[in-house]
């Protein structure tokens, strides 16, 4: 298996809501204090950390995975941050 393929069969083990995510930073989305929000108001949802296959279209491609892998790696940090916020 290469590492793209890696990636997704990680990601597909995520729960439904970081497969979201991850395929919308995988795609150069931002995620500005609206969507964050919403993203909130969706992990309130109990079906949100179910499993789902959006991380089947994260469109990966050696040159596109290398220029945004810091990218995805500084939203991932600060997601899983605000993640914990949210617990607290």
């Amino acid at each position: 298996m290469n590492t793209e393929a890696d990636i997704v069969t990680w990601a597909l083990e995520r729960p439904g809501w970081q497969q979201e995510v991850l395929l919308a930073l995988a795609c150069g989305e931002e995620f500005d204090a609206t969507r964050i929000s919403a993203l909130a108001d969706h992990l309130l949802d109990p079906t949100s950390g179910a499993p789902n296959q959006a991380a089947r279209k994260i469109p990966l491609h050696s040159n596109a995975v290398s220029s945004r892998r810091g990218t995805i790696a500084r939203h991932w940090r600060s997601w899983t941050r605000q993640e914990c916020d949210l617990r607290n």
